[in-house]
């Protein structure tokens, strides 16, 4: 009897479903965060901590060597209104495509420890900046002891190459990433 053509070997039966159960742990963590990308309970850097105080709209203007978020903000007990724009550094507006960029505001307590975070705004995928909406409006229920905001954002622009003849753009990319963490 060949041993190679063993349908009854005792791994091989159980391998199978163990591999998937490992795989799709694996999926769930990664699709949760894993807990990696949460920035609660940290300590926001000093230089990027916006005061807020509670009471009628106030203007509230961030910004970093990549963008500016300029705009109003009204803090209640347990809410905050934020509307405004998200313009972008000079350095990166001369790259004609904003592949992707997402920010998030984070609300701070009054030590700058990171109490919660929620998604201000995104840009479309692969989006020339002319039809890119720069404008937000959000209102999220926040921690009561909220005193301060900070802001992070991850993105990517581009020229646009390699997109071929249709577009005008052809050989090689030229992309740049860009980041900021609370």
């Amino acid at each position: 009897m060949n041993p190679l053509r063993n349908n009854h070997h005792p791994l091989r039966n159980r391998s199978a479903p163990l591999c998937l159960v490992v795989l799709g742990l694996f999926v769930f963590i990664a699709c949760a965060g894993g807990g990696t990308a949460s920035y609660t309970g940290r300590l926001a850097k000093p230089e990027s901590i916006v005061p807020i105080a509670a009471g009628e709209a106030r203007e509230i203007k961030w910004q970093t060597n990549d963008l500016i978020i300029d705009g109003m903000y009204a803090l209640g007990s347990n809410s905050l209104d934020l509307a405004g724009l998200v313009h972008l550094q000079n350095r990166l507006k001369n790259f004609p495509l904003v592949e992707y960029l997402r920010i998030s505001v984070h609300a701070l307590d009054g030590d700058g420890i990171i109490l919660a975070t929620y998604p201000l705004w995104s840009a479309g995928f692969n989006s020339e900046h002319f039809f890119i909406n720069w404008a937000f409006q959000r209102n999220w229920a926040v921690p009561e002891n909220t005193r301060a905001l900070t802001f992070s954002y991850r993105g990517r622009v581009s020229d646009g190459g390699g997109f071929g003849r249709l577009r005008g753009r052809e050989g090689d990319r030229v992309s740049w990433d860009f980041w900021h963490t609370p």
